[in-house]
């Protein structure tokens, strides 16, 4: 009885602390970002009375319709501009990274199925897929972890009569974080830096992060812009390919660093 009442009280003030840590967030977000909201309204409002005062021919709820119409358009990632696109979201290599970014659960939201049989098929491709990446990413740890004891058993060959055990541990979770760091987050932030021209470097840093995190909020998608930019389609559509790739093996590192960070608290 004694326990339950003791596990109880502990959910209890976690429930308060996760509470507390909502609303500090949501306290956050809403003091930076409503006034920018405030503005871009104040600016979508303006732009349109003077699309309206240069061209009297035009009626508001005609045009309030057609941005309706392009908004949910859009919401679908398909193009407005009226001379079209030659790309399209749905050939197999774009289908290919839509797959990637269903089946490790980051979901840009920069297409979605547009008709309903594309949608039940979603629904069973990510209740059978989810489970089956995550065996994949299990195998893909497994791997990478194997090289991480190598190199944590090398250390303390080295290492064991001259340093604590403790301290061998945070070398080695040190030397992990920092590799991961290097070539999954600063080094792919500065090729995305410059394969994306619109892209400032802590742009391309956000999007590493808002992915492997798998929030992916898709206010940043590779690819989208490729044929402003001039590229051919081989060209991106290799781009979509390695930024599944790098993705799918950023997930796993994280993974490693997140096993050998438990380690290291445990073995303190």
């Amino acid at each position: 009885m004694a326990k339950t009442r003791s596990i109880a009280l502990r959910c209890f003030f976690f429930s308060v602390f996760y509470i507390i840590y909502l609303c500090i967030g949501a306290t956050v977000f809403s003091t930076i970002e409503e006034p920018h909201e405030d503005n871009l309204k104040d600016d979508i409002r303006q732009l349109t009375q003077d699309f309206l005062d240069e061209n009297s021919c035009v009626n508001l709820g005609s045009l309030e319709s057609l941005i309706e119409e392009v908004i949910v358009a859009n919401d679908y990632g398909i193009s407005w501009k009226l001379n079209g696109t030659k790309y399209t979201n749905w050939d197999f290599w774009s289908s290919l990274f839509f797959s990637t970014t269903l089946l490790t659960t980051i979901g840009y939201g920069h297409a979605s199925p547009l008709s309903t049989s594309g949608k039940a098929f979603c629904v069973v491709y990510i209740t059978i897929g989810v489970p089956v990446t995550l065996l994949f990413l299990g195998r893909l740890m497994a791997l990478l972890g194997k090289c991480s004891d190598k190199l944590l058993r090398y250390l303390r060959n080295k290492l064991n009569y001259k340093v604590a055990k403790l301290s061998i541990n945070l070398l080695h979770l040190s030397i992990l974080v920092l590799t991961i760091l290097a070539f999954m987050v600063f080094i792919p932030a500065a090729v995305f830096t410059v394969l994306e021209p619109k892209w400032r470097y802590f742009d391309s840093f956000y999007f590493i992060f808002i992915s492997t995190t798998t929030v992916g909020l898709g206010d940043f998608v590779p690819g989208q812009q490729a044929e402003q930019f001039g590229w051919t389609r081989l060209s991106r559509n290799i781009y979509l390919v390695l930024v599944s790739g790098t993705l799918l093996f950023a997930l796993s590192s994280n993974k490693i660093t997140a096993k050998f960070n438990l380690q290291t608290c445990e073995s303190s």
